[in-house]
């Protein structure tokens, strides 16, 4: 695969090999220590082996998951490979389900990433609550000062002493503003439309006791693979093994997938989403997603390994309008996405271009459905859009462009499904990045 080096889109130089295995040890799938081309010195401490997780495949849901505890840890640990179905990325639900029992208990734990981030945006809450309330105090003290120092200029007394208590807020009572319970708020709103209700005292505090959460609750996540991720542990990696299973017939035992396998029904499942009706489901050379360079799951595939293998760790984009993110070499660990990619395909025979089946706005068209400017992926106001939002999230746009070969150069339909490792060599890439120019910050 012919590609420009995605590090240099940083701008920092390229580190030398063993700093680079330094940094990735602890994520590194296993090696032939043994062979003389990898220094054994930087990796002496352990033998690391590659892993075998065990992952299945739903053919009703068309996903992979990954169902064993001790196989999730390790696809997050040595990879940042899935998401829990039950977390926001790292599958932490078992750790947070056996605090709650431990917190139950009286027992002391140790919070997970997430209990963290949820703590923390209640402290920041409670600090913004406590330095409104000193903002308050601060001019309630100066009109009370402006105030006194007309009444002495004049000379004069303005009625009674204008006399302001002060305004002591301790940090509970700010926490108790926070937390106020859903019955104080209708008490008060009910007495804010009756005033002749405000006698009513509100309920006093019950003391509640800690539940702890039935022990099943311990296994209810697992680990969601998309299927770009699926097939590079098991293309590139070769740590994963996928079985297929029907819910729909319990009783069949379930099918080991090889790669030619999962690559095939990878692109099947990829031409599912197309909006056109003339696309085949079977497993034939007839079928365009198995036949066309620019199927689905063909190009998504070959940006993920294209950057899986210059060691960024790329998850889905979605989230910000894009379609994958780069993360440095800590991961979603140890920092946001520095990167966000739109994949750009661009076609070496203008034909194929006119003929690609799986485009949503070309299948739009041929079913009659009009589709308004912006709408499509290479439009001006989807560019600028997503410009805006990657600004807004501090992460630079990089515009990645695929070249995608000509039909006119496969040997046969069946080359591309028969074929994995040479098709994704074909295909050649170039990054471009993008900044928002602002006139106001930029004039200099």
């Amino acid at each position: 695969m012919t590609t420009t080096r995605p590090e240099n889109l940083g701008g920092s130089s390229k580190g030398k090999r063993h700093q680079i295995l330094q940094l990735h040890r602890d994520l590194l799938p296993g090696f032939d220590l043994d062979k003389p081309a990898l220094s054994t010195s930087i990796l002496n401490y352990a033998r690391l082996s590659r892993p075998k997780i065990q992952a299945v495949y739903d053919q009703l849901t068309k996903s992979v998951s990954v169902h064993s505890e001790q196989d999730m840890v390790t696809l997050w640990r040595r990879g940042f490979f899935g998401k829990g179905s039950l977390s926001r990325s790292e599958p932490s639900w078992s750790k947070r389900v056996q605090n709650r029992i431990d917190e139950a208990h009286g027992k002391e734990h140790r919070m997970t990433s997430e209990e963290v981030t949820a703590q923390r945006r209640k402290e920041r809450i409670v600090y913004k609550h406590s330095k409104k309330l000193e903002r308050d105090a601060e001019r309630l003290l100066a009109a009370e000062n402006s105030v006194r120092g007309i009444s002495s200029e004049k000379g004069s007394s303005l009625g009674s002493p204008i006399t302001t208590p002060a305004v002591e807020l301790e940090q509970d009572e700010a926490v108790g503003l926070v937390e106020e319970s859903k019955e104080e708020k209708s008490l008060r709103r009910q007495t804010a439309k009756d005033p002749s209700s405000s006698n009513l005292q509100p309920p006093a505090p019950s003391t509640t006791t800690l539940v702890a959460p039935p022990t099943w609750h311990l296994t209810a996540e697992h680990t969601q693979l998309q299927s770009e991720e699926a097939f590079f542990l098991l293309f590139a990696l070769g740590a994963l093994s996928i079985s297929s299973v029907s819910p729909l017939t319990p009783d069949t035992p379930p099918v080991i997938l090889t790669i030619l396998q999962a690559w095939q029904q990878f692109l099947l499942d990829s031409s599912i989403l197309s909006l056109s009706s003339s696309i085949p489901r079977s497993l034939s050379a007839k079928n365009p997603a198995l036949s066309r360079f620019d199927s689905p799951f063909l190009v998504s595939y070959a940006v993920y390994h294209h950057y899986r293998s210059m060691g960024w760790v790329i998850r889905s984009g979605v989230k910000f309008c894009v379609d994958w993110v780069l993360y440095g070499q800590t991961g979603p660990v140890g920092s946001h996405a520095e990167f966000a990619v739109i994949v750009q395909p661009n076609y070496v025979d203008p034909e194929d271009e006119k003929t690609n089946p799986f485009r949503s706005w070309g299948a739009a068209e041929a079913l009659g459905i009009g589709l308004a400017e912006g709408e499509t992926k290479n439009s001006w106001r989807y560019f600028n859009t997503v410009n805006r939002v990657c600004s807004g999230v501090k992460k630079t746009l990089v515009l990645l462009q695929v070249l995608i070969p000509p039909l006119s150069s496969l040997p046969s339909e069946e080359w591309i499904s028969d074929n994995p490792a040479q098709t994704i060599a074909r295909f050649q890439m170039r990054e471009v990045t993008v900044r928002r120019w602002l006139p106001g910050r930029m004039r200099e």
